[in-house]
């Protein structure tokens, strides 16, 4: 379907789309199918995409789509945290849009943990000489994580859309 047809995304692509405009990277932390990737590459084709996704069968789904699109993007099968190194990752088994690093949704939903290799966005930025990007990161709880790992190179993000839960609210990121 269209971006503006999924009613719980709406007002953040709109967003997204916007503040895209400004910048020449886009990192999509937590990309899942790459939704925000997409619309990004069409709202906006000459921006820079990078994608995050730790879940091994979202990643080669995104990047097959990619790649039958001709969407040139910088994919990463990986979780973003505060290091490079590896972590626990919670796979949903019964809702592929909420696995995460945090075990926020394993009471709720049916998980199975799998190590995966994580690289923060400090290193990703400073290996491939990133600025002026737009981060979106939606990590189901684990945006702590995230943040923690990026602040060291905060000056070459100009606009971060995280989605706020429990957690990131109760670290104080908003």
């Amino acid at each position: 379907g269209k971006f503006e047809d999924m009613l719980s995304e709406r007002a953040t692509f709109a967003l997204v789309r916007e503040l895209a405009a400004d910048c020449e990277e886009f990192v999509d932390v937590g990309a899942n199918e790459g939704a925000f990737t997409f619309l990004v590459h069409d709202a906006h084709p000459k921006l820079q995409l990078h994608w995050f996704e730790p879940d091994r069968q979202l990643a080669r789904r995104l990047a097959t789509n990619l790649t039958s699109n001709d969407i040139v993007a910088c994919g990463n099968e990986m979780a973003v945290a505060e290091r490079r190194g590896t972590a626990t990752f919670f796979k949903n088994l019964s809702d592929d849009l909420s696995g995460s690093l945090s075990s926020l949704f394993t009471e709720k939903h049916l998980t199975r943990p799998e190590t995966v290799g994580t690289m923060s966005l400090a290193e990703y930025f400073r290996d491939r000489g990133i600025g002026d990007a737009l981060v979106k990161v939606d990590v189901e709880g684990a945006g702590e994580r995230v943040w923690n790992g990026a602040v060291e190179t905060s000056k070459a993000i100009r606009y971060v859309v995280m989605e706020m839960l429990a957690p990131e609210i109760e670290a104080g990121l908003p």
